[in-house]
């Protein structure tokens, strides 16, 4: 998945010359999606661990997660990278929107310190709607911006769009109920809702969307 083809696109002067770099990634809701197996998140963090491999020991990279926040996961020199892949192991993602436009300021200011000739920032998504900033700054001419789609090009999933509380009264150890409103990705036939609170699945319904 990571043909970036890094130096083909080089002219001959920069191809050994240092890098620093920023791996971002999507840690949205979204990416919690099962494709062949195996969640869009998971395939990113593998494919994170094989961008780092393309780094030499003189280069510089920052990873970023960008879930209900933006989270700076490692920095400093390229030549431990296993140390890198160790952490990206351990995250999970958030069951919330990330903030696009928030994660390639911070992106872009950590690329703008740099000395160095080669900036790139590699952006980790599954491109859903949300999932890019609807501008982004005014970078340097000089950083080069590679996106790497995952996944299938269409989830058929599900998206809640409003969610409301119908119970005036909420009470300990009483079930709660609520509206939601949004819409199916599904061809035909009912589709499954699952209810998360603080990251952990509290209710699992399947649902018959209106026509």
């Amino acid at each position: 998945v990571l043909g970036f083809a890094r130096p083909a696109i080089r002219s001959a002067f920069r191809m050994n010359a240092r890098t620093s770099a920023v791996v971002i990634l999507d840690a949205s809701a979204g990416m919690t999606f099962v494709d062949n197996g195996e969640t869009l998140f998971d395939r990113a963090k593998r494919a994170a661990g094989e961008a780092l491999g393309l780094f030499g020991r003189d280069d510089t990279v920052e990873v970023l997660v960008a879930g209900g926040e933006t989270a700076a996961l490692q920095g400093g020199d390229a030549e431990r990278p296993s140390e890198i892949v160790e952490r990206l192991a351990t995250l999970t993602p958030s069951f919330s929107a990330n903030d696009p436009a928030a994660v390639f300021d911070r992106a872009l200011e950590l690329l703008g310190g740099s000395r160095t000739i080669n900036r790139e920032i590699y952006y980790l998504t599954d491109g859903s709607n949300g999932a890019f900033p609807d501008s982004i700054g005014k970078p340097d001419a000089g950083v080069r911006l590679y996106t790497v789609l995952l996944g299938p090009d269409e989830h058929r999933g599900a998206v809640i769009e409003d969610l409301r509380l119908v119970d005036r009264m909420v009470s300990p150890g009483r079930p709660v109920t609520f509206r939601a409103v949004g819409w199916s990705g599904a061809e035909s036939g009912d589709a499954e809702v699952s209810f998360f609170v603080n990251g952990e699945r509290k209710q699992k319904v399947r649902v018959v969307p209106d026509a």
